[in-house]
């Protein structure tokens, strides 16, 4: 997922819920986000939806960036 994050742009979070609703089927999604707001986002529509089946299969941390991989389930 490549997007504009942050001042002005969509957040991680809405990126995320588009991407699901667009789906017709349940999915493994990469993500790169920015530590800090991306995170967070990233972390909060997880959260958010981890009733609904959503969950981090793995998350990577470098210096500068977290990598997930996110299980998104058939909604």
């Amino acid at each position: 997922m490549k997007s504009q994050c942050g001042a002005g742009g969509t957040t991680a979070f809405t990126i995320l819920s588009n991407v699901w609703y667009s789906l017709d089927e349940e999915a493994e999604v990469k993500v790169k986000a920015s530590k800090g707001f991306q995170q967070e986002n990233v972390d909060l529509f997880v959260m958010a939806f981890s009733d609904r089946g959503v969950k981090v299969l793995s998350k990577k941390e470098t210096q500068d960036v977290v990598e997930y991989v996110i299980y998104l389930p058939k909604r």
